[in-house]
């Protein structure tokens, strides 16, 4: 502006577009305290909600009342820190505030959560002796922790205690007491209880009793009688929580129409299937073998937005392997990548497994290599080598198979049994028994146990290179290290004895093995028959197919036909 210049009077601004004026700040109230000291307890920021108490004692104002110390106490107790909590009860009593049954019980309930129940038994007659009446939650903490302990007598004694207190024991009470009757294995004390329950109109079978009475009795293996109860019960009390743990049970029990049934029933009620609801129908299905049911009841689910896990996919991609069907499992497993669940070693294990099975060894390799260059994803184990060592030593690629063995110990990983087990059978098929026994002797080095198939894998080396004395024995070995044999092992001995002429010992063989209580298949019968026809013991063999006959053993045609030629030549 110019000296001496007379000034130009400002324009005033519309009211309308004027600044409010500055708001002068709310005074703190006990109450909005009190609420915000409620918050930070709820979230677990106990340091906060502490300096906020300290703020509220040193202003008269806002001195802590039964209430804040409640509030406190059971921020501290939910987390265990009971030492806290007394520190709090101490100082409430210093300063003339009286504990009220609410303070009393979240701290119990601390001395619980810990599992010190002697402590909290003290502090229940600490309550008493200065006039505080314990109340039905009081009751319940206590009920809670008895049956945590297994102690299930003694919290059924506190029915009549609570009556006698002039309170009627409710759900939460009545469901707290079933459930530690069904955990420490009293079905019988459980189901008598909820009769007793509704026969004498003690309290109605709310949401959380029917959940408790169905997951008790689905896991006791009784899953038909969880869904009788359930349609007997009103439909108020039915809640998702129940179908879901009811469809799990039925599915892995079988009964499969009858989780059907529990499906339709949980639709018919108004109520939504979540994803529990369809992964337990999926995992079930799956494990039945039922695939067909269980893609449609995936597609569905993912048709509803609902997200789907990793359990999910791996119940399905299971199910398709089991089944020997790779390219759906396949198919799954690339969903699941685009959806954006990563898979986990497992799933990767199976599917190489199944690849392998299928004789598909070069599409397992490609899937191996993905894994081995994988940054994000999981590092192939120990079961990803061993399926694929025992792949390729199956394939007869034994120097890839050897290779496989030397990076998988260049990475850290120990070899098991079965690493050893896979690459002596690749040894023992290409005739070079010296490799296969300095790898058992490596076992040996390595402290690793081998199993009976190394040892039937070692023996069925040794008879095919016609050395039976030293197949008979690692059988000895195998007895004397405490390894078990099976119908196998003994299979490869009584094969290896026929072909040496030792006839008589075969048989012994197989004698013995009865005598263990090993039961023979088609397979050890057709080995026994057929040598014993080559022995000219025609009427000993006919006499095993009679015995076989009578075991429920059916011969598959190539025995039947080779046996009938040895008869039919021997006249």
């Amino acid at each position: 502006m110019v000296a001496g210049s007379p000034e130009l009077p400002r324009p005033r601004r519309p009211a309308a577009l004027r600044p409010p004026p500055p708001r002068a700040a709310a005074s703190p109230t006990l109450l909005s305290l009190t609420k915000l000291l409620r918050s930070l307890c709820s979230d677990g920021r106990l340091s906060n909600a502490l300096r906020l108490f300290h703020f509220m004692a040193a202003h008269s104002p806002f001195s802590p009342d039964v209430v804040v110390y409640g509030i406190l106490v059971d921020g501290f107790a939910k987390r265990g820190r009971v030492v806290d909590c007394l520190a709090l009860l101490a100082r409430a009593l210093s300063t003339g505030v009286r504990p009220d049954v609410v303070l009393f019980s979240s701290l119990l309930d601390g001395y619980v959560s810990i599992g010190r129940l002697e402590p909290a038994f003290d502090l229940r007659r600490a309550m008493s002796s200065i006039g505080v009446k314990p109340n039905a939650v009081t009751f319940g903490v206590l009920l809670k922790g008895l049956c945590r302990l297994g102690r299930v007598a003694e919290a059924h004694g506190f029915l009549p205690a609570m009556i006698k207190s002039g309170l009627r024991p409710g759900a939460h009470a009545y469901g707290t007491l079933i459930d530690g009757l069904f955990a420490s294995g009293q079905l019988r004390g459980a189901v008598d209880l909820h009769r007793r329950m509704t026969r004498d109109d003690a309290c109605a079978v709310d949401a959380v009793v029917l959940s408790v009475l169905v997951k008790g009795l689905a896991r006791a293996g009784r899953p038909h009688d969880a869904l009788r109860l359930l349609v007997k019960s009103a439909a108020a009390a039915r809640s998702i929580v129940a179908f879901n743990v009811l469809i799990d049970g039925l599915c892995k029990a079988g009964m499969l129409t009858e989780a059907v049934a529990a499906w339709q029933l949980l639709v018919g009620d108004g109520l939504t299937p979540d994803v529990v609801t369809f992964t337990a129908l999926v995992n079930g299905l799956s494990e039945l073998g039922r695939l067909r049911e269980a893609a449609m009841a995936f597609f569905l689910m993912v048709k509803v937005g609902l997200p789907v896990d990793l359990v999910c996919y791996g119940s399905l991609v299971n199910g398709y392997c089991k089944r020997k069907d790779v390219d759906s499992a396949l198919r799954i497993f690339r969903l699941m990548r685009g959806g954006g669940v990563l898979p986990d070693i497992c799933i990767f294990n199976v599917i190489l497994l199944g690849l392998i099975e299928q004789g598909l060894l070069g599409r397992a390799r490609e899937l191996f290599s993905e894994l081995a260059a994988a940054t994000d994803g999981p590092a192939a184990d120990v079961v990803s080598y061993n399926t694929m060592i025992g792949g390729c030593a199956t394939a007869g690629l034994l120097s890839e198979a050897l290779e496989l063995a030397e990076e998988m110990t260049g990475k850290g990983l120990r070899p098991t049994a079965i690493t050893f087990t896979h690459l002596i059978r690749g040894c023992c098929r290409e005739g070079r028994i010296g490799e296969a026994m300095e790898l058992f002797k490596r076992m040996a080095e390595a402290r690793t146990a081998p199993n009976v198939y190394t040892y039937s894998c070692l023996m069925d080396g040794h008879v095919k290179a016609r050395d039976m004395d030293k197949a008979l024995e690692l059988h000895e070995d195998m007895l004397s290290s405490k390894v078990d044999p099976n119908m196998i092992s003994y299979s490869v001995l009584i094969d290896g004895l026929f072909k040496e002429g030792r006839a008589a010992e075969a048989v012994m063989a197989f004698e013995c093995a009865m005598h263990r209580g090993l039961v023979p298949d088609v397979v050890a019968y057709g080995i026994l028959m057929r040598g014993l026809c080559r022995a000219g013991r025609v009427c000993e063999a006919r006499m095993m197919h009679d015995r076989m006959v009578q075991d429920g053993i059916q011969p598959d045609a190539m025995l039947s036909s080779s046996v009938a030629g040895f008869l039919n030549t021997m006249g």
